[in-house]
């Protein structure tokens, strides 16, 4: 499972290709995503000391971040598949899409450096990084699920991608407004 989570994330297309056809690495592809958010939760509440102050927060918090996390994924891999199939003709199962794009989650544990480095540019560095080599390893693996070339993968990812900020924004919406009244 992490040797393929650590092809997928130095863009091999044979990894996303093995996956795309394994239909039982489903599985995995949840461990990969959870372990990625599971560890920045962890790392980020423990060297914060937030978690060690308040540890009946820690499993609440955990829940919550993995619950989070697999839902976006989720919800990235659907609008990622939508737009590949509709807009771009793309040829794929949605489960197909939703388990390589778990595998392309990796990258994302280098937000832990984040957590590491001192506030300021070096963060700024950090994360932009880390979001554009998840989003170059989501477009590899999408072009191969969906059997597109690598432009219209991108405009694929990039179009889930700004729907699940989109989507965030919207449910956040409510609880700014009762916290507002409060």
């Amino acid at each position: 499972m992490l040797q393929r989570a650590f092809k997928t994330a130095r863009l091999d297309r044979r990894s996303s290709t093995e996956v795309v056809f394994d239909t039982g690495a489903m599985g995995d592809a949840v461990l990969v995503v959870a372990l990625v958010h599971g560890a920045v939760f962890l790392v980020a509440g423990l060297l914060s000391g937030g978690l060690i102050s308040r540890p009946d927060d820690l499993v609440l918090g955990l829940i919550q971040t993995l619950i989070y996390g697999i839902a976006q994924w989720i919800l990235l891999a659907a609008a990622t598949w939508l737009a590949g199939t509709r807009l771009f003709k793309g040829d794929a199962q949605m489960p197909t899409v939703i388990r390589v794009q778990g595998y392309a989650y990796l990258p994302l544990l280098i937000t832990l450096l984040i957590v590491l480095a001192p506030e300021g540019a070096a963060s700024s560095v950090v994360g932009i990084v880390a979001v554009v080599w998840f989003l170059a390893s989501l477009i590899v693996a999408s072009s191969v699920a969906l059997g597109l070339g690598t432009r219209e993968a991108a405009y694929s990812v990039l179009i889930g991608y700004g729907i699940l900020l989109i989507f965030g924004l919207l449910l956040r919406v409510p609880f700014l407004a009762v916290s507002a009244i409060f």
